[in-house]
């Protein structure tokens, strides 16, 4: 389970709280993530270019692992160009200490998304990340994504560089896989 709020304000500025549940499969390790983030976007060329600046921290409440915290900072700077059918994005971020101790983590990504129809975009995406560790990856994916009233249902391919071998305490999780992400769009509250 996943879910989050969201709060912008005209003149760019946004915070939010996202909360989902996690499994690392050992005693004592968190049950749950809570990122809490803020930021500020500028329109830029006439409103087809957007700059995101943004901090976010992400906490593990209920972790009883012994050692460093897996608590972490990170910051980043997203620019995003729409062109027609086209949105291209580009991602940085910067983490000065990752989970448990394992240094800096700076990140890189880039997205094309082309939109079919007003229902339907087809998006490609691929990073990098480097540090923390050795825990070097590229990864990416390709997925089609669409929505309907309130739902929005998104199917996508992704993979990594990384082996089993090389993919950390949790082997499976480097292979290739499908995801379907079903999202509910509720109406404002206030």
């Amino acid at each position: 389970m996943q879910g989050y709020v969201h709060w912008y304000r005209p003149d760019g500025f946004y915070a939010g709280v996202f909360a989902t549940q996690a499994d690392y499969g050992y005693a004592g390790a968190p049950s749950y993530e809570i990122d809490s983030y803020a930021g500020k976007s500028f329109n830029l060329k006439g409103g087809r270019t957007e700059l995101k600046l943004e901090g976010m921290y992400t906490s593990y409440p209920d972790n009883r692992t012994p050692g460093p915290t897996f608590d972490f900072f990170q910051a980043k700077a997203q620019a995003k160009h729409v062109a027609g059918p086209w949105t291209t994005i580009a991602l940085a971020s910067f983490v000065p200490e990752g989970s448990y101790g394992s240094g800096e983590v700076l990140r890189v990504e880039g997205e094309t998304d082309y939109a079919v129809s007003p229902r339907l975009t087809l998006k490609a995406l691929a990073g990098s990340q480097g540090g923390g560790r050795g825990h070097d990856r590229a990864y990416w994916s390709l997925s089609a994504a669409t929505t309907w009233k309130t739902l929005g249902f998104e199917l996508r391919y992704v993979g990594t560089d990384r082996t089993r071998r090389n993919c950390g305490f949790q082997p499976t999780a480097c292979d290739p896989a499908i995801v379907g992400t079903l999202t509910v769009n509720l109406p404002p509250i206030f």
